[in-house]
């Protein structure tokens, strides 16, 4: 059965892998630590948690999303429905509709908010304006068991499948659903799986499992290019040297989602318990490493997504939605202080 957050648990995350852990870690991963080790982390405090209301409370938020108004949008895969909150943290509205399976918010076009509705061979994409379902249309056939991923984009809505194969799918749709190109990724599962993210008429394709993104200017009319994140530090980069090496099975989880906004890329990297996001510039090196107040291990935390919304030239409004005791979306202010 296809589920969405398979890829959450496909790998492992840094509190649930093997304790025996190898002792290398890849030439690449060297340089990217000492990086990492020369910066001081900035602390980031929640200014409000966003749970909901009553009997309509978040219980698996997979995707978020902020409009202009930094209203919050989150994409409940347990409950099949979108929750949308107001800047205080006020639930708005909870909205479902009969197809509606794992929904994936894809973004904006306008003030319209595009969601995913995977299926088993065929999704549907589908418009909301307020609780109102005002448009939908149903994606090229993807094959049986597939990992599907949407962006909404200006002209374009981008959708990719990723097979149990080593030849994985990405195509660009029109709004009225038709194909306008298609292009093939190669390589296994562990390379593609990840979340897509759209800016103008460019898509950028996330891998969990790997510190770098695949980015096509303009559409898919271009092979694309691979941004490496210089400066990604993480307790299982040994795990995942001795994966490229063939010498275990599974890839660990590193990240769960990334997200441009200004000057700068947002990745949640995955720690055993506690929030942490590295701050890229748009050339991919690592810039800043922003932590909660006093980490700790907690064994039920995982950040599943990343929204952040630019305020003035230096000040950032981040939503991340997390998965813990209590589901929620945490709301944090950052401002980048220069160098």
């Amino acid at each position: 059965m296809w589920m969405l957050v398979a890829v959450v648990f496909a790998g492992c995350f840094p509190s649930s892998c093997h304790r025996v852990e190898p002792r290398d870690i890849a030439p690449q991963d060297s340089l990217s630590r000492r990086l990492a080790d020369s910066l001081t982390p900035d602390t980031i405090v929640s200014r409000r948690a966003y749970t909901g209301s009553g009997d309509q409370m978040l219980e698996w938020p997979r995707t978020v999303l902020l409009d202009a108004l930094g209203h919050v949008y989150v994409g409940d895969t347990r409950r099949h429905s979108i929750f949308a909150f107001d800047r205080g943290g006020e639930l708005l509205r909870e909205t479902t509709w009969p197809e509606a399976r794992f929904p994936y918010l894809a973004g904006w076009r306008g003030d319209t908010l595009v969601v995913l509705a995977p299926g088993e061979s065929q999704a549907t994409v589908n418009y909301f304006a307020g609780s109102a379902r005002v448009r939908t249309f149903s994606t090229p056939h993807v094959p049986v068991g597939t990992l599907q991923y949407a962006a909404a984009a200006d002209s374009f809505i981008f959708l990719k499948a990723v097979t149990q194969a080593d030849t994985h799918f990405v195509w660009q749709l029109n709004h009225h659903g038709d194909i306008v190109a298609e292009t093939h990724l190669q390589g296994t599962s562990w390379d593609h799986a990840g979340l897509l993210r759209a800016s103008s008429n460019r898509l950028f394709s996330l891998t969990g499992f790997f510190p770098h993104i695949i980015v096509w200017e303009d559409g898919l009319a271009k092979d694309p290019v691979t941004l490496r994140l210089h400066g990604f530090d993480s307790p299982m980069l040994r795990r995942s040297w001795a994966f490229l090496q063939g010498s275990t099975r599974n890839a660990p989880l590193v990240t769960s989602s990334a997200v441009q906004a200004g000057d700068y890329w947002f990745v949640l990297n995955l720690r055993p318990g506690w929030l942490r996001i590295d701050v890229y510039d748009t050339g991919g090196s690592l810039e800043y490493i922003l932590i909660e107040q006093n980490p700790g291990y907690r064994k039920q935390f995982y950040p599943m997504d990343i929204a952040v919304r630019t305020v003035s030239e230096d000040e950032y409004d981040m939503a991340v939605a997390l998965v813990t005791e209590v589901p929620a979306v945490r709301r944090y202010t950052w401002t980048a202080a220069p160098h």
